[in-house]
């Protein structure tokens, strides 16, 4: 799950103390810094904020789920500044809210990320903005799906996803603002394979996904 801070500086979770922290890699020097030493809880999918030095990440109890999995879920917390000492929490979402893989819209002033209903299970796409104007998080995708991976597109206009919603796995784009201001179908997947982890080519006219049906990507 490593993401690219800037050149040659990388963003990771680890498990290197017996609990799941967040890590900077510095290629050039070869020199690893513990991120996050947050006492009784982990720390997972770090997204870095563009133009800033925040990160989101996504930060769970080690007795709900096991790392790893698709769906971990936790609160979203944002470090506003990395190089703060000591480094500051600002919690996004309450405790209740199932929340997993965030990503930035390329302004980083946008978040979208899924979130497990604790009742049925299902899992949709929410967004939330930062600055300026704070909002809740709010809802985009609805039904009985199990909606994954959400990524903005490049020109901040469109959100793909990895939905089981017609009971097949394929990739989905739908509006920011909701599934009534638009929804596309990309394509399915094989008859019984699952996808997972859709992404936009730089251009934003293609996406690339893994497939467990296909042998890989």
């Amino acid at each position: 799950r490593a993401r690219w801070v800037r050149s040659q500086t990388v963003v990771y979770q680890a498990n290197r103390n017996g609990t799941f922290d967040i890590w900077y890699r510095d290629f050039d020097t070869g020199a690893d810094r513990r991120l996050t030493t947050f006492s009784g809880t982990n720390e997972s999918a770090p997204a870095p904020r563009p133009g800033s030095p925040g990160i989101v990440y996504v930060e769970y109890d080690n007795n709900i789920n096991t790392e790893g999995s698709a769906d971990i879920r936790g609160r979203l917390v944002l470090i506003p500044d990395t190089t703060a000492v000591p480094i500051d929490r600002i919690y996004l979402t309450s405790d209740t809210l199932r929340c997993g893989e965030p990503h930035w819209d390329p302004a980083g002033q946008k978040l979208c990320f899924s979130v497990e209903n604790a009742t049925d299970l299902s899992r949709h796409i929410y967004t939330m903005t930062l600055a300026p104007g704070d909002s809740l998080p709010i809802q985009i995708t609805v039904g009985e799906s199990h909606d994954y991976g959400p990524r903005w597109s490049p020109d901040g206009g469109r959100i793909v996803y990895a939905s089981d919603r017609t009971n097949r796995w394929g990739i989905w784009v739908v509006h920011p603002e909701g599934e009534a201001k638009g929804l596309k179908l990309v394509s399915f997947d094989d008859s019984g394979a699952s996808v997972y982890t859709p992404c936009w080519t730089p251009d934003g006219m293609n996406i690339i996904a893994s497939s467990d049906g296909r042998g890989g990507v």
